[in-house]
């Protein structure tokens, strides 16, 4: 299906993430921007665990870099030891305000430009072990402390959340969304017509399939297409060096860090998954550091030319926030962003693909 601006039949949904929810956050601010504009205030989200935080923080409105830096909080306090839910409950008590749960209830009442409601508004999933043994997929919440168990009960990961034991939550005991909707590796259904399901890890690797007419799948087994494996660059797969050149130019333009994105994407998944455990593991950001001063003049040639015919006017392409340099961040922060920013590239890529009007075609 063909992505267009302001679409009224389509939802989102974020998969499980771990400390790899930048990349939703990435994908969820490229959708927003004023580039692709996919996203309305009545668009259905839904998530599990990472996917989750990512999918009430679209729901509430919360910056998305905001909710980074809020990530990089969790992950500084995990690094230092003690359980997830030590890192988590702090950071989630003061990023989601009094009026959260008056906000969603709002939201869930909005209607499309023709005066319909649309969708399920925010859900989130998680698994209750016992006593039901199925999957809740909550869309009203009774309160900020029910919105907010119920958002730790979607992120318990086993052992990591808090030791050996599930959460309780609405009178069960409940474990991480993942198990709650294990044929869409945790995507919860967000009834829309159609969904796009946002995953940090390769889709093509834990088995995450797109089904045409119903869902498409943004992670970035899609910028296989753009990047090479580990020391490569562009041109791979069906992207010839022009054609990625005028589009990693493009993406430029819009706001997106393309070498973060790379650095992210060549760094391989050993190192994601030391990056998801106990980030910033200090031979990644080294890794990430190295990549991107060797590629730096290359990268700086290939977007230097933001007039490029690409098929829409720079008025369409400006992004309002002007971003850091990559030298700018610390350990945390280039880490995070490099993954926000491969997420906001996966998500430009996928639009580029379904043929969205004013994008380089691919």
């Amino acid at each position: 299906m063909q992505l267009t601006r302001s679409m009224i039949n389509l939802g989102l949904s974020f998969s499980p993430a771990g400390l790899l929810t930048p990349f939703h956050l990435g994908v969820r601010w490229a959708f927003e921007s004023d580039v692709l504009d996919l996203v309305l205030p009545s668009t259905p989200v839904a998530g599990a665990s990472g996917g989750a935080l990512t999918a009430v923080t679209c729901a509430l409105d919360i910056d998305p870099l905001f909710t980074v830096n809020a990530q990089k909080t969790i992950s500084m306090s995990f690094q230092k030891g003690g359980t997830l839910k030590e890192a988590l409950d702090p950071v989630l008590d003061e990023l989601l305000p009094l009026d959260s749960v008056e906000k969603l209830k709002n939201r869930g009442l909005s209607k499309d430009i023709n005066g319909y409601g649309v969708g399920q508004s925010c859900t989130i999933s998680y698994y209750e072990l016992y006593p039901a043994g199925k999957a809740r997929h909550v869309r009203e919440f009774k309160d900020r402390a029910d919105l907010l168990d119920c958002l730790r009960a979607s992120c318990a990961v086993p052992f990591y959340f808090d030791g050996f034991s599930p959460i309780y939550v609405r009178d069960s005991w409940a474990w991480d969304g993942i198990f709650a909707v294990p044929d869409r590796w945790g995507c919860p259904d967000t009834g829309a017509e159609f969904e796009i399901l946002s995953c940090p890890f390769p889709a093509d690797t834990v088995g995450l399939k797109a089904i045409p007419g119903k869902t498409a799948v943004v992670s970035p087994h899609l910028l296989k297409n753009i990047f090479k494996g580990p020391g490569g660059g562009w041109e791979s797969g069906g992207a010839s060096a022009s054609s990625a050149a005028t589009f990693l130019k493009s993406a430029e333009s819009a706001g997106i860090d393309t070498q973060l994105a790379a650095a992210a994407c060549l760094m391989g998944p050993f190192s994601r998954v030391l990056l998801s455990l106990r980030p910033p593991a200090s031979s990644v950001v080294r890794y990430f550091r190295d990549f991107c001063e060797s590629h730096e003049a290359e990268f700086n040639e290939l977007t230097s030319d933001n007039n490029i015919d690409y098929g829409g006017s720079g008025d369409d392409i400006k992004m309002t926030r002007k971003r850091k340099h990559w030298r700018e961040y610390d350990d945390h922060e280039l880490a995070y962003m490099a993954l926000f920013h491969q997420g906001a590239l996966s998500a430009y890529l996928l639009a580029a693909q379904s043929g969205y009007d004013g994008l380089p075609k691919m």
